[in-house]
């Protein structure tokens, strides 16, 4: 599976333009469920993850559109300046979503839907790969 992008784990980042598909991931298939089109693979660049996902790890994410079932789940979103992996949390009552790190040393990022903030899912993660 081509390596699409570096995604932050920290403040969200842009995808660079020039990043390209020459590097790949060997995946044995049987570790995806679903249709290859559904999964995106990425690099990990940033520690807020840490000590669980750790900085160059390569992340799978399967593609999701929909928030069901991501409360509590490790998810790569978009947001107004870039995308960003976090575990994510809904708090409905305030209508937020909580952007959370692994590292004590980050702070939980809040988006609020009443402030007009902006956040789309790209997916869950379901497989952390380590190259050693």
């Amino acid at each position: 599976m081509p390596l699409m992008a570096e995604i932050s784990a920290g403040m969200p980042a842009k995808v660079a333009d020039d990043f390209g598909y020459h590097n790949f991931v060997k995946l044995p298939r049987i570790y995806l469920k679903d249709k290859l089109d559904n999964y995106m693979v990425f690099r990990v660049n940033g520690q807020s993850m840490e000590p669980q996902i750790m900085n160059n790890d390569i992340v799978v994410i399967q593609r999701k559109d929909d928030w069901s079932n991501t409360d509590g789940s490790v998810c790569a979103v978009r947001l107004n300046d870039g995308i960003t992996l976090k575990r994510i949390q809904f708090d409905h009552q305030r209508q937020q979503v909580l952007l959370h790190p692994f590292n004590a040393e980050y702070r939980v990022q809040v988006v609020d839907s009443m402030q007009g903030d902006d956040i789309s899912l790209i997916g869950t993660m379901v497989i952390q790969l380590r190259l050693v």
